[in-house]
């Protein structure tokens, strides 16, 4: 299924919290996924399974390292950004 994600990422405790949102972005564009970055948030589609892949790789790259937030809004609905 084709859907559009949105998704921020809040590291906590840290004083370079624009290290975290740069590899995010990074991780989910290794995965051959267009990524448009906003001023609070950023927007990708593509095949939900693949998009799914590359969110659980940002937890799994982030996870003993930063305690984070990571907010994400999915929808079929929206037309391709």
């Amino acid at each position: 299924m084709l859907i559009t994600a949105q998704f921020s990422i809040y590291p906590l405790k840290v004083e370079n919290y624009g290290d975290y949102v740069y590899d995010t972005v990074r991780i989910v564009k290794s995965f051959g996924l267009d990524v448009t970055v906003g001023p609070t948030s950023s927007v990708t589609y593509g095949d939900s399974e693949l998009i799914f892949k590359a969110f659980n790789e940002v937890m799994r790259q982030f996870e003993g390292k930063v305690h984070f937030v990571f907010v994400i809004t999915l929808s079929n609905a929206c037309p391709k950004p």
